[in-house]
Formats: C-alpha cells, sequence, structure tokens
C-alpha cells in the first residue's frame, strides 16, 4: 500500500519544491517501540531524536515528554479540543 495522504501530499510538494532526492517512507524501529511502547507516536520521535530518522510525518501532539526527545517545526494543522462539563446547579 502507497503512503498516502494530505501530510504525505505536502511533504511531497516540499520535497518537489525543494528538489531534495532520497526521501524514503518507512515505519518507526522496532528500538523505538521498546523505548516508548506507550504510543507509536512517541516512538517516532524517538527515532528523530536518536538519529535513526530525519523526520517524522503524522499528526503529533507536542508534548512536554516529546520535546525532550526532539525539536519540533510549527505545526501545520491545530486540533480544537474542548471540554463538555455538567451545568452546576443548586443542592435543595
Amino acid at each position: 500500500v502507497p503512503w498516502q495522504g494530505w501530510m504525505i501530499d505536502y511533504l511531497n510538494t516540499i520535497v518537489d519544491m525543494s528538489g531534495a532526492t532520497g526521501l524514503n517512507y518507512t515505519f518507526r524501529t522496532g528500538g523505538s517501540d521498546k523505548a516508548m511502547p506507550e504510543s507509536a507516536y512517541s516512538a517516532a520521535v524517538y527515532d528523530v531524536g536518536s538519529g535513526l530518522s530525519d523526520l517524522a510525518v503524522s499528526p503529533f501532539w507536542i508534548t512536554s515528554d516529546r520535546l525532550l526527545i526532539s525539536p519540533f517545526t510549527m505545526p501545520v494543522a491545530m486540533d480544537d479540543m474542548y471540554i463538555w462539563i455538567r451545568e452546576p446547579t443548586i443542592d435543595n
């Protein structure tokens, strides 16, 4: 199955415009899965921080733990997050 989606299209456009060559899409390493078993996203960031990958493409949340592993670029998209709570009532 070829890599697809808007992030891949975006990255391919950047590569085409820059003239860069040698882009290879792959999965994160098994070592990062063992080092970061709680999150596949953190495992991908671990690969970048360890120098095993040059970049990772995904809808990552930038967390303080991940920032300790690797720097991030400015986001190209943002999530809207909401918390819904019940309106307080007065108990009689």
